[in-house]
């Protein structure tokens, strides 16, 4: 096939890789990682074929030059056609859409008004992540030729969101992760439309019952974390009527607001950010929830878990959702490495029968290495394990790829 030059199609660039990196893409893995064979890959956001010798690609990846440490995400298998930019639009969007009718099989939208059309490589869309909040599509990036061909991107997306929700006036926003780690947010309208509004970045949604304020504008946190959702039921679930709870690194505070719903006693949200608990305290208003049996503690959690045990305070239920790395000013905290003092800490302070909840929030840390640092800890405590959290519903798993299951959880009772 020639082109308008009368020129044959440029051949596609194919690269060998790490032989460490065809044993991990064979075993499902999607990412190839910085190594001495990813120097020799173009400084150019395009297509890549790759395999064990360059002549022979058996994948096309999704080359990103300029992400720190993931510089190709796998696309599909290798042939000449699939390496074609229209025909990757069109795969692309053949994806989209099968990701999003399957949230919409799930029916969600009856619970709640925030989840993911598209969990990223689970959805075979390596790097991009969609969320719908309400009537706002959130379109996040964390692959730099997703927000290169942005345009492209968004067209594809509203086409397919307004063929699923034909009768919502949706607001779409593109949000990157540059390697600044700088904010972006662009909003996306068309000019021919019969009304044209403003991006709305405060708005508020709903989900199992509660309304949440978020806030676009603010940072990557807009105030809901959507992943979240399926453990928040869960664990929303396990507190009684009348119980003490403590919630650590409370954000601004979904755990306190389930506590509250549930007809807890008495609820305490920790959390060194100011701005977080004041949208704690709105999001305690709108619901209209008890709030003088809630107190917000704005301090360092260690500090704050000292003070609660010289005051002798016991807790029912205790929620420890840490960063994944902390930083209150004048250090950093690994949230795994933290759990040697805050784990022992917190065993003292549950009431008899009483539950505490412990999260890890990072790709970095496999669910094996988590529990072989936490089960020591634990068993020196008397505590039981009871169960695990994890990523569930719109959020897909993709067995081989250990970084998509980042989010663990695991639930312990006092023996």
């Amino acid at each position: 096939m020639r082109n308008n030059n009368n020129q044959r199609s440029p051949k596609p660039q194919t690269f060998e890789l790490h032989p460490h990196s065809i044993k991990y893409l064979n075993s499902g893995h999607v990412w190839v990682t910085k190594d001495r064979f990813t120097e020799l890959f173009p400084q150019e956001l395009c297509l890549i074929g790759g395999g064990k010798e360059k002549d022979s690609p058996k994948w096309i990846f999704i080359n990103d030059p300029h992400h720190p440490q993931v510089k190709a995400r796998r696309w599909s298998q290798f042939s000449n056609s699939k390496m074609k930019q229209a025909n990757f639009w069109h795969v692309f969007e053949e994806r989209l859409a099968a990701a999003f009718k399957f949230r919409m099989v799930q029916q969600l939208q009856e619970e709640r008004e925030n989840f993911y059309l598209c969990f990223g490589e689970a959805d075979e869309v390596p790097g991009l992540f969609i969320q719908k909040l309400g009537e706002v599509i959130l379109i996040q990036s964390y692959c730099n030729y997703w927000k290169y061909f942005e345009k492209i991107v968004f067209n594809i997306v509203k086409r397919v969101a307004q063929h699923k929700y034909p009768m919502e006036p949706l607001q779409y926003y593109f949000q990157s992760r540059n390697k600044n780690q700088k904010i972006q947010l662009d909003y996306f309208n068309y000019k021919n439309e019969i009304e044209y509004k403003a991006p709305q970045k405060e708005f508020t949604l709903k989900e199992f019952d509660l309304t949440y304020h978020c806030n676009l504008g603010r940072s990557y946190d807009f105030g809901i974390y959507t992943d979240m959702s399926y453990i928040r039921k869960k664990v929303g679930e396990l507190i009684s009527k009348e119980s003490s709870v403590l919630n650590l690194y409370s954000y601004t505070g979904a755990f306190s607001l389930y506590a509250l719903k549930q007809g807890a006693g008495e609820v305490h949200s920790v959390d060194l950010s100011e701005n977080y608990l004041d949208t704690l305290e709105k999001n305690i208003a709108i619901n209209e929830l008890k709030k003088e049996t809630h107190t917000s503690h704005q301090k360092d959690v260690l500090r704050a878990v000292d003070e609660f045990q010289k005051q002798q305070k016991k807790f029912d239920f205790i929620i420890c959702d840490p960063p994944s790395a902390s930083s209150d000013g004048k250090k950093v905290t690994s949230a795994l490495k933290n759990y040697s003092d805050l784990l022992p800490k917190l065993a003292k302070l549950s009431a008899p029968d009483g539950h505490i909840a412990i999260f890890l929030n990072t790709h970095t840390v496999n669910w094996n290495k988590f529990e072989k640092t936490i089960m020591p800890i634990a068993e020196k405590c008397k505590l039981t394990k009871m169960r695990r959290f994890n990523l569930g519903e719109d959020c897909k798993s993709l067995k081989g790829f250990h970084e998509g299951d980042y989010l663990k959880g695991i639930l312990f009772k006092i023996k």
